[in-house]
């Protein structure tokens, strides 16, 4: 696997290199690097004008987190880029109604002033000081071309998880970053959101409410539906075999609904993505190492193509990860099923003091104190705000979901002490809630830590930066050797080096 992964890499790496630098685009890139932005040292007041790469549901979330639904204050779109004319029209529509205000004459003057470009590089030549930032939703393969193309032409780069379906692509963002010294976001956005950060920071680290982490465990689970999506029944509103072979998708051996459907499907295939563990677990593990505060040592995994016989990528991934951290060693589990739904999605963190359940789905906001400690211990945290005691709200349920149907069950066993626990049971815990609460879409935090860094040009308050993303993709591609060796792998030091 991995070998066929780099060598795809590496071509599609090499035929950008030589582009640049054969082309008049270069040129553009030399030129166009007056961005204040990219240097931090524009007026706080001035707005920060944004092009879209990839218009799919991804780049959907990022247009709602930053101008729909959710709202970033001096933020701007001007331009959308995606090979699929049908994605960018729908984007381009969609940013022009939100930036409208409901005036039906201004919307339609938004949308013939919106760039609406085919090829990325066409779009950074073209509108060059026009564009700040560049915010970037495309296939993982493309997002190492994207991110460079757009730091040498000195803009600011937001670019989704995972980085890259390659360790060689991830790298070659780490030395790009570096070289134009530009500020450069990965899409990890639960690094900015307000619960996760108040859990970690304050609960975790700095009040060790929960003792010794000795354990996490993380899943997403997902139903048969969300996984494949379907080729448009319409053949007009297929891209070409000219513009599928331009960019990468081509294959002489293909038809052409087999490409439009490996197009529309890219996650399943390696030369396009990193499956469902890249897609789904990326979230999750980066908070395994972001809570442990540092990368694992070994990771054992099992999984495979067991439902969606087309997939060249695992359906299903179960793992486990090893930390050595100062306390000693703890362990995390990660899963991630493609063929239910059931309990969701979610992230636990066990300690010796006490549990603690989180999501982005605020349902999923329980914390349980093991019992036998002092009492009282967690009172003065409802002072801070960082915990609340809601019995009505509080989830009993192990996985923390709350049943949606029928009366209160029957106990299970007929007698006087009906339900009661086995003598070999630990006390039941207390239970709690998070008290930190999200208003924003999740992506929102995210996407402001990134524009906030623009204005002030302090990159090193970045949430996300790119080395930080770098070791977590590491991370997560050694899964891959691990289940297919069937061994224990093992991380260096060196793994995590770009």
């Amino acid at each position: 696997m991995k070998d066929s992964q780099n060598q795809s890499s590496s071509s599609a790496l090499t035929s950008r290199r030589n582009f640049v630098k054969g082309s008049a685009f270069a040129g553009a890139l030399i030129t166009s690097k007056s961005s204040a932005f990219a240097q931090g040292n524009t007026a706080v007041n001035d707005v920060i004008n944004v092009a879209l790469i990839g218009c799919g549901s991804q780049g959907e979330k990022q247009v709602e987190s930053v101008i729909g639904r959710s709202k970033v204050e001096g933020v701007n779109f001007v331009a959308v880029c995606d090979i699929f004319k049908v994605n960018r029209e729908h984007k381009a529509k969609l940013v022009a109604k939100n930036q409208s205000g409901g005036d039906r004459d201004r919307y339609k003057q938004l949308y013939t002033e919106m760039g609406k470009y085919e090829d990325h590089r066409e779009m950074l030549a073209e509108m060059g000081d026009k564009i700040d930032a560049v915010l970037i939703a495309s296939p993982d393969f493309m997002h190492h071309v994207h991110t460079r193309d757009a730091l040498e032409a000195g803009k600011a780069v937001y670019c989704e998880k995972m980085m890259s379906n390659t360790l060689e692509g991830a790298r070659d963002m780490v030395r790009a970053q570096r070289e134009t010294d530009g500020i450069l976001q990965i899409g990890h956005q639960r690094r900015s959101n307000p619960r996760y950060r108040a859990l970690r920071d304050e609960l975790v680290f700095g009040e060790e409410a929960f003792g010794r982490i000795t354990h996490a465990y993380g899943q997403w689970n997902r139903s048969i539906s969300s996984g494949k999506v379907s080729v448009p029944k319409k053949k007009k509103l297929w891209l070409s075999e000219e513009l599928l072979n331009k960019y990468g998708y081509g294959d002489p051996n293909m038809t052409h609904e087999q490409l439009m459907y490996r197009f529309k499907n890219w996650r399943f295939f390696r030369k396009f993505g990193g499956g469902v563990v890249s897609d789904l677990g990326a979230h999750q593990i980066d908070i395994f190492n972001w809570f442990f505060g540092t990368t694992p040592s070994s990771v054992m995994a099992a999984g495979g193509v067991d439902y969606f016989p087309d997939s060249e990528l695992y359906d299903n991934v179960m793992s486990i990860y090893e930390y050595d951290t100062p306390k000693g060693v703890s362990r995390a589990y990660y899963q991630v099923l493609t063929t239910t739904s059931a309990l969701g999605f979610f992230e636990r963190f066990m300690g010796d003091k006490g549990t603690v359940s989180i999501s982005e789905i605020p349902t999923t906001n329980q914390a349980y104190r093991e019992a036998g400690g002092e009492e009282g211990a967690w009172d003065h945290l409802i002072t801070k705000g960082l915990l609340k005691r809601d019995e009505d709200e509080v989830k009993f349920n192990p996985w923390d979901i709350p049943k949606t149907w029928g009366s209160k069950p029957k106990p299970w066993v007929k007698s006087s002490k009906a339900g009661q626990s086995d003598s070999r049971a630990t006390a039941k815990l207390e239970a709690w809630e998070l008290g930190t609460e999200l208003e924003d879409l999740p992506h929102t935090p995210h996407l402001r830590n990134f524009f906030e860094v623009m204005r002030s040009g302090r990159k090193e308050d970045l949430n996300c930066n790119v080395q930080t993303a770098f070791e977590t993709a590491v991370t997560i591609l050694k899964i891959y050797e691990a289940a297919e060796s069937g061994q224990k792998a093992k991380f260096s030091p060196e793994d995590f080096v770009a």
